[in-house]
């Protein structure tokens, strides 16, 4: 009998310590940080806070959860976090800033940042250009991520488009790996995805150029895939 009065009295010790344990390793304070800024907005740390409180500070996967839902619907990309005992969490974010949109063959409209994260966001307000792609979006991404050829290689088309001052529309990345636009002048540009900088700024030497002037047909398509540019008329 005092046998097992005493493993009772064991058992019961072990569960309180157990129960006080978790309790005091259980996170009540969440730091957040902003790269570049002095803190994170209020839309940041009510998701953390509604996200991360009460949660045990060895037993949560954060890696995982600081990357998820909610969270992932928010343009910001985990940079690091830290636990600090007994209870305390500090995270650190930088802010994606939004730079385009991708419409998918399965109908989805992805909104893209500056750093390659997909941001749940439907709407374009006509402000960023929205480039159809001939792929799907469980082609495009992993872990709310672009992939990150396509991003750079949309990134470095844009970024050299602005450099220039080339207005555009209707860009499309085909099937073959291949880009396609127009420019506001009316011509189809075609380029091929790996060198996006290099093609724009043959396309700049091209329009700048004398000899172009010289053409008496109106030129509808500059082809820059291969070496050598070949310019397209009606004729």
């Amino acid at each position: 009998m005092k046998k097992k009065v005493f493993c009772f009295l064991i058992l019961t010790l072990l569960t309180l310590s157990l129960y006080f344990s978790l309790k005091f390793f259980t996170l009540n304070s969440v730091s957040c940080y902003l790269e570049g800024k002095d803190s994170c907005g209020q839309d940041l740390t009510t998701t953390l806070d509604k996200t991360l409180l009460q949660q045990s500070l060895f037993f949560t996967d954060f890696e995982t959860v600081l990357t998820s839902e909610p969270l992932a619907s928010l343009p910001y990309t985990l940079v690091s976090y830290q636990k600090k005992l007994p209870n305390q969490i500090q995270v650190t974010f930088v802010e994606e800033t939004l730079q385009y949109f991708l419409r998918t063959t399965d109908g989805q409209r992805l909104a893209v940042g500056t750093e390659g994260s997909i941001v749940n966001l439907a709407q374009n307000d006509g402000q960023l250009p929205e480039i159809q792609i001939n792929k799907t979006h469980e082609e495009l991404s992993a872990n709310k991520k672009l992939n990150p050829e396509i991003h750079n290689a949309l990134a470095a088309l844009l970024n050299s488009l602005y450099k220039y001052q080339l207005s555009f529309q209707n860009i499309e990345w085909n099937s073959a790996n291949e880009i396609e636009f127009s420019l506001k002048t009316g011509q189809k540009v075609i380029l091929a995805a790996e060198n996006p900088q290099h093609s724009i700024e043959k396309l700049q030497l091209i329009l700048d150029s004398a000899e172009i002037k010289t053409i008496e047909e109106p030129i509808n398509e500059i082809d820059l895939r291969f070496e050598m540019p070949v310019l397209r008329t009606s004729k």
